[in-house]
């Protein structure tokens, strides 16, 4: 766990004990600030609800319980080609 602070000059929706992993912080600092997301942020968005927690060594579900990589997968592999074609198209 690491804790972490968005900063604004301005009042944006103070949260605690968010609960997430950094491949969504720049989803989330879009939303937080209300700025236009494109369409691949709101994916990961969308993802979040689901799997909110997706690092090399854990994987945390929608009720924030540590789950194998096998029982999220299928909504994993959308994911892994999203990243895919991000980095190579």
């Amino acid at each position: 766990q690491v804790p972490f602070v968005v900063w604004a000059n301005y009042d944006i929706h103070e949260e605690t004990d968010v609960v997430t992993s950094a491949n969504y912080l720049g989803a989330l600092m879009f939303e937080w600030c209300d700025i236009p997301k494109s369409g691949y942020g709101n994916y990961l968005l969308r993802l979040q609800e689901e799997v909110p927690v997706v690092t090399s060594r854990v994987i945390m579900d929608e009720q924030n319980r540590l789950v194998k990589y096998e029982a999220v997968k299928d909504k994993l592999a959308e994911y892994n080609k999203l990243q895919y074609y991000r980095l190579f198209n």
